[in-house]
């Protein structure tokens, strides 16, 4: 058998003169040959963010490196005078691919949980029915994160350095118009909104859409502001809350009692999870 030796040469090619027919550089491409085009170095992918609603120029900004929410809103005009700045929905991709994470491992935990209860011929105690739970799961599986991220955004667009940071690719900043409205949502009679009245505790708000459900679970109600932070009246449901007052955009969310949903341990965060989501969909329209 005959042997046969190799021989490797390397060629640099102007690839737009060779598109050109320049003669040159169009050389001819034989068996075995490879074409290599490489990267230009240092070339960033180009990272866009999104602004909507009360800003004075809305739409998609292409980013430069570095920049920040700030220096965006400069970029954009500012914000409209009629814009609810203590309201804005900020987004982030990242925290939506982990928040979704979370919502699917939830469903599938509470999938597991009610397919053992589901084999215990007797002696447990449920307090919902198989619809109920069933009813749940399909919840869960619909449920699309957002990935909201809290932002103090008065401090940023009056310059506090400290409460602004970088934009990421495909981030997401929308202004609602001003609304002087608190929401109820949850275990209560009837869920929906009414003007704020700074006369009126949460408790007081919630009388009014009726009362609380047989359901609910009173010691864990919670308020979602309009910016996405959340506190608990330290002071309970039967007494008013001085120290927290409500603020236009509030959510007072009243959730279901775990016991009444056979007492899943995942159940208290996936209500929180679900509420949220509600909340920051419900800005948006």
């Amino acid at each position: 058998m005959s042997n046969y030796n190799a021989e490797t040469e390397m060629l640099r090619i102007d690839l737009a003169k060779a598109m050109d027919n320049s003669s040159s550089q169009n050389i001819q491409i034989a068996p075995m040959d490879r074409l290599n085009i490489l990267a230009i170095p240092n070339i960033r992918k180009q990272r866009t963010v999104s602004l909507q609603g009360e800003v004075k120029f809305p739409g998609t900004y292409v980013l430069e490196r570095g920049e920040t929410l700030g220096d965006l809103l400069k970029r954009a005009g500012g914000l409209s005078t009629y814009a609810h700045i203590d309201g804005a929905v900020f987004t982030r991709e990242a925290l939506r691919l982990r928040e979704q994470e979370q919502i699917d491992s939830y469903a599938e935990s509470i999938r597991q949980e009610v397919a053992k209860k589901s084999l215990r011929k007797s002696g447990s105690n449920f307090g919902s029915s198989a619809s109920e739970q069933l009813e749940l799961i399909e919840q869960m599986s619909g449920s699309v994160a957002l990935g909201r991220m809290v932002i103090d955004l008065p401090a940023i667009l009056d310059g506090d350095i400290s409460k602004d940071f970088i934009l990421e690719d495909q981030d997401l900043l929308f202004v609602p118009q001003f609304r002087n409205s608190i929401t109820i949502m949850g275990e209560v009679q009837l869920a929906t909104s009414y003007l704020l009245d700074k006369g009126l505790s949460y408790k007081d708000y919630i009388n009014q859409a009726g009362g609380i459900k047989k359901q609910a679970d009173e010691d864990r109600i919670f308020i979602v502001r309009a910016n996405g932070s959340v506190y608990k009246p330290e002071s309970g449901f039967w007494f008013g809350n001085k120290k927290n007052p409500l603020e236009p955009g509030d959510t007072i969310i009243v959730p279901v009692d775990s016991d009444y949903r056979d007492a899943l341990s995942t159940w208290g965060a996936v209500t929180q999870i679900m509420y949220q989501i509600g909340v920051a969909a419900n800005a948006f329209k």
